[in-house]
């Protein structure tokens, strides 16, 4: 008779305990990871979104104000720096937001001006920053210079 090999049950416990152990130390980092990678994600979308607001107010020849919303059709009215919900775009003479923004993590916390205004020339009329966190994470910080340039920085402003 030819002797098979195989791995004894001994042998195959082992290895699963050693890689549960493995998974226990490894889970942390990835959650941080994960959301490092959330906040980092999102500060490009808000960068993004502004980068699109400026070139409307360009294009469109109107000033476009860029403010917090919680129902994406209006501006907050209450806890107005809060943008952890999402963002809108509107411009001049119109109450229908011409651009939104929603986020979909309720860790993710994001504090800005009451509103960014960018006019015609696609400038605003002071610096600003908008900040992205999440407990435990990086902090991201998009910031807007006088003439409208928006950027991402992981040192602030």
């Amino acid at each position: 008779m030819k002797k098979q090999s195989a791995f004894t049950l001994i042998e195959f416990m082992v290895t699963i305990a050693i890689l549960a152990i493995i998974a226990t130390l490894a889970a942390p980092n990835l959650s941080q990871m994960l959301h490092n990678t959330k906040v980092n994600t999102s500060s490009g979308d808000i960068l993004s979104f502004l980068q699109q607001s400026r070139t409307e107010a360009i294009r469109l020849g109107k000033t476009v104000i860029v403010c917090g919303s919680s129902d994406g059709s209006s501006c907050l009215s209450a806890n107005k720096t809060n943008w952890s919900t999402g963002l809108i775009a509107t411009h001049s003479g119109s109450t229908t937001p011409i651009q939104k923004l929603t986020f979909d993590s309720s860790q993710l916390s994001i504090t800005g001006p009451e509103t960014i205004t960018f006019n015609t020339f696609g400038s605003t009329t002071a610096e600003h920053e908008i900040t992205v966190t999440i407990p435990d994470a990086n902090t991201y910080s998009v910031c807007v210079e006088v003439i409208g340039r928006a950027f991402k920085s992981k040192s602030g402003c």
